[in-house]
């Protein structure tokens, strides 16, 4: 195998790649070998299979479609036929390299092990979305990539405009083409318009135009009212017998009004991470999904802050006692602390469903997630005059910015004005007249008589 990957010639890529430093010459050797053995397996699957005259040489057709011209290449050797077939497609890449659509580009980028290919899944899962969601079948996609012009690029994202695109999304879409011209530079392309980013430039889009997701911070964040429902919901029915809803999902949701946990946090917690002595609970650890295979996984982390202890209220402690108990009456033996009665652990679409059920159930307005819980602890401690630095600890959050923006006023307009009336910004004329009149002397009790105006 060694000998025949050392008889192909590295094509002109690979070999600046090498001469450049940025792979060695062994993995540029089995990437073009990678390249040949699917070009030759792609025609003998899809076009026309390598066959054997009776006189033993071997041949193809490289077009059978065409009667006249079917393209045979017969030789004595079978390896011969297949660098033929090889040569033929590298050529014929080369001939319509001027005439590849934009289309054809992704596609061979996002294919490349150098390219898109070299990316995370989640980030792959990603740029496929984009391209389906926004590229396929638009006004770039069809077109050769050398003939895309500023104008071109300004139809499309006016197309992305009226069907509704985020500022977010919008980004990302940029940043996907500026990727592809990127690749398609590397490949020797001529693009008379410039790169993508220079052709951006001319193209100007209000920020109104944007699609937008926000949500108010009333629509976000739990009033301490509400969290008093949701809690008497799960206390009444986590042990029904009429309940649907997992006990142990129920009460995850609960803990999560009193620790602000992350819902990920949440899934991966185990039942050695809860200290009763010093009612701490620890977070080492959270859970994953990965898009592309829609699996789950447990994994440390993302930051440092995220690694902490957390100190709980007389609230949060009572409810990991009682789920203890639920564990123990089940019969659950697994070391996660929240299992269905199979002893398998919940992930965190469970705790999603289960928040919105009780949201549907209780009559609660809008939709919220598990991670607008997070913002409701945060901003029921700051309403309790907790320190933001402190909110920002237990979150586990690295800057105190990243906390600000998860405090929301929970007071409503009504209860604005109630406590609104109590303030006094001023004091009245009278009671400022008398306070002029009592001013006492250093060492002395004696009072001093106000001064008459002139």
């Amino acid at each position: 195998m060694l000998k025949k990957i050392t008889e192909v010639k590295l094509s002109e890529k690979l070999q600046e790649l090498v001469d450049d430093g940025i792979i060695d010459y062994e993995r540029a050797l089995e990437m073009q070998m990678e390249r040949r053995n699917k070009i030759i397996k792609d025609h003998v699957e899809k076009v026309h299979p390598i066959n054997q005259f009776s006189n033993g040489r071997y041949y193809t057709k490289l077009h059978p479609q065409d009667y006249k011209k079917p393209g045979l290449v017969n030789k004595a050797r079978k390896e011969d036929v297949e660098e033929a077939i090889y040569q033929y497609y590298i050529s014929k890449e080369l001939e319509n390299l001027d005439n590849s659509t934009f289309e054809c580009q992704y596609n061979r980028w996002h294919e490349d092990p150098l390219g898109g290919g070299k990316v995370k899944p989640v980030t792959m899962y990603r740029n496929e979305s984009l391209y389906n969601q926004y590229l396929k079948d638009s006004v770039i996609d069809k077109t050769p990539i050398t003939q895309i012009d500023a104008d071109k690029f300004e139809l499309f994202f006016l197309d992305c405009i009226k069907r509704g695109i985020t500022q977010k999304a919008f980004t990302n879409v940029k940043s996907l083409i500026n990727k592809i011209y990127n690749y398609a530079i590397k490949q020797k392309f001529n693009m008379p318009y410039g790169h993508s980013k220079d052709m951006f430039k001319f193209i100007e889009i209000p920020k109104n135009e944007f699609k937008t997701t926000k949500q108010k911070p009333c629509e976000r964040s739990y009033t301490q009212i509400e969290v008093g429902v949701i809690r008497r919901y799960i206390l009444d029915n986590y042990a029904a017998p009429t309940n649907k809803l997992q006990p142990l999902a129920l009460l995850g949701v609960l803990l999560t009004f009193f620790t602000g946990v992350r819902c990920g946090e949440l899934a991966a917690l185990k039942v050695t991470d809860f200290d009763e002595d010093n009612e701490t609970l620890l977070i080492e650890r959270t859970e994953t999904r990965n898009q592309k295979t829609h699996t789950y996984s447990i994994k440390p982390p993302k930051t440092t802050a995220s690694n902490r202890n957390i100190n709980l209220t007389e609230d949060a402690v009572e409810v990991l006692k009682l789920i203890l108990s639920v564990r123990k009456g089940m019969g659950i033996k697994s070391e996660y602390l929240f299992t269905d009665r199979d002893n398998d652990r919940l992930h965190c679409p469970r705790f999603i469903k289960t928040i919105e059920t009780i949201n549907k159930r209780t009559g609660l307005p809008y939709k919220r997630s598990m991670h607008d819980i997070r913002r409701t602890y945060a901003s029921i401690c700051y309403l309790d005059r907790v320190p933001l630095h402190v909110i920002q600890r237990e979150l586990g959050h690295e800057t105190v910015q990243q906390t600000q923006e998860y405090v929301q006023d929970l007071i409503s307009k009504e209860e604005g004005k109630t406590y609104l009336g109590r303030v006094k910004f001023y004091k009245d004329i009278s009671e400022t007249v008398q306070m002029n009149n009592i001013v006492n002397f250093k060492g002395d009790s004696r009072k001093k008589p106000h001064k008459k105006a002139l």
